[in-house]
């Protein structure tokens, strides 16, 4: 991945906020470690060395591999704070069309409902969701100009730290 794109990913992430949760993505806790990340994946994360371009926020990408869902392949990058612990998950997809996009932006808002913090510029396109069973908060980013798709899950707030 290129650090144009990871800093997007990163960029898309820091929107969502970040509190704690006993939440969790797929396979994954938050919270766990990199290698309990990799182990739980079954083969298809693997750690990869830490490099320093690839630090934003206090969070390190350290696992990356690729995620399959229905017909859709993407490049999975899950991100770590300075406890190791995970805080991030950003799954990527190139070649992103404007009608891809609105694919993804339906199937979101089938599971989740609809949106908040709809944004839209000539850079980038950007809704979020809040999971509130779940206890996450998901983004979905489009950027036209490198065609590229990312969505973003993070723990949510949970109900004891629900902030202003």
């Amino acid at each position: 991945m290129s650090r144009l794109r990871f800093l997007a990913a990163i960029g898309a992430a820091l929107l969502l906020g970040a509190a704690p949760s006993r939440a969790d993505w797929q396979f994954t806790r938050w919270g766990m470690s990199a290698d309990d990340a990799v182990a739980a994946s079954r083969g298809s994360l693997r750690r990869v060395p830490f490099d320093q371009k690839y630090s934003r926020a206090d969070l390190a990408c350290v696992v990356r591999g690729n995620y399959s869902v229905d017909r859709d392949s993407f490049e999975a990058w899950l991100c770590f704070d300075a406890a190791s612990k995970l805080q991030l998950v950003a799954l990527e997809k190139e070649s992103c069309s404007p009608n891809l996009f609105d694919r993804y932006r339906a199937a979101l808002a089938a599971r989740y409902g609809t949106g908040t913090g709809d944004q839209r510029s000539q850079y980038s396109e950007r809704i979020t969701w809040t999971d509130v069973p779940g206890n996450n908060s998901i983004g979905l980013s489009r950027f036209p100009l490198t065609e590229l798709c990312i969505i973003v899950y993070r723990p949510g707030v949970t109900g004891l730290s629900r902030g202003l």
